[in-house]
């Protein structure tokens, strides 16, 4: 079971409203989820794509498994993209609707 999870969220999160949520709402949705899956969770939410490459590097050990809103770097910028591949675990993407 999957019980350590890297949570990562992209450029601009922290203004947008997802179905009507602020991030900081989504958060706690995820984490009411997790707790009752019996999964911990580390939240990261960063404007910059290094955080997020170091958040991956650093988290490594810790995280059985990762879920990674990019918004607008998508997992085309480079340095993320070989980061999730160097991860070396499971890595679910999820992409936004583009439409603000």
């Amino acid at each position: 079971m999957i019980n350590r999870i890297l949570v990562l969220h992209g450029p601009n999160l922290n203004w947008r409203q997802i179905d009507g949520l602020i991030l900081s709402a989504l958060d706690d949705k995820l984490k009411s989820a997790a707790e009752s899956m019996k999964a911990e969770l580390k939240i990261v939410q960063s404007n910059h794509e290094g955080v997020l490459v170091d958040t991956l590097y650093a988290q490594r050990e810790w995280a059985m498994a990762a879920i990674i809103c990019p918004t607008s770097l998508g997992l085309n910028c480079h340095s993320l993209l070989e980061a999730v591949r160097l991860f070396g675990k499971p890595v679910i993407e999820v992409v936004l609707d583009p439409k603000l």
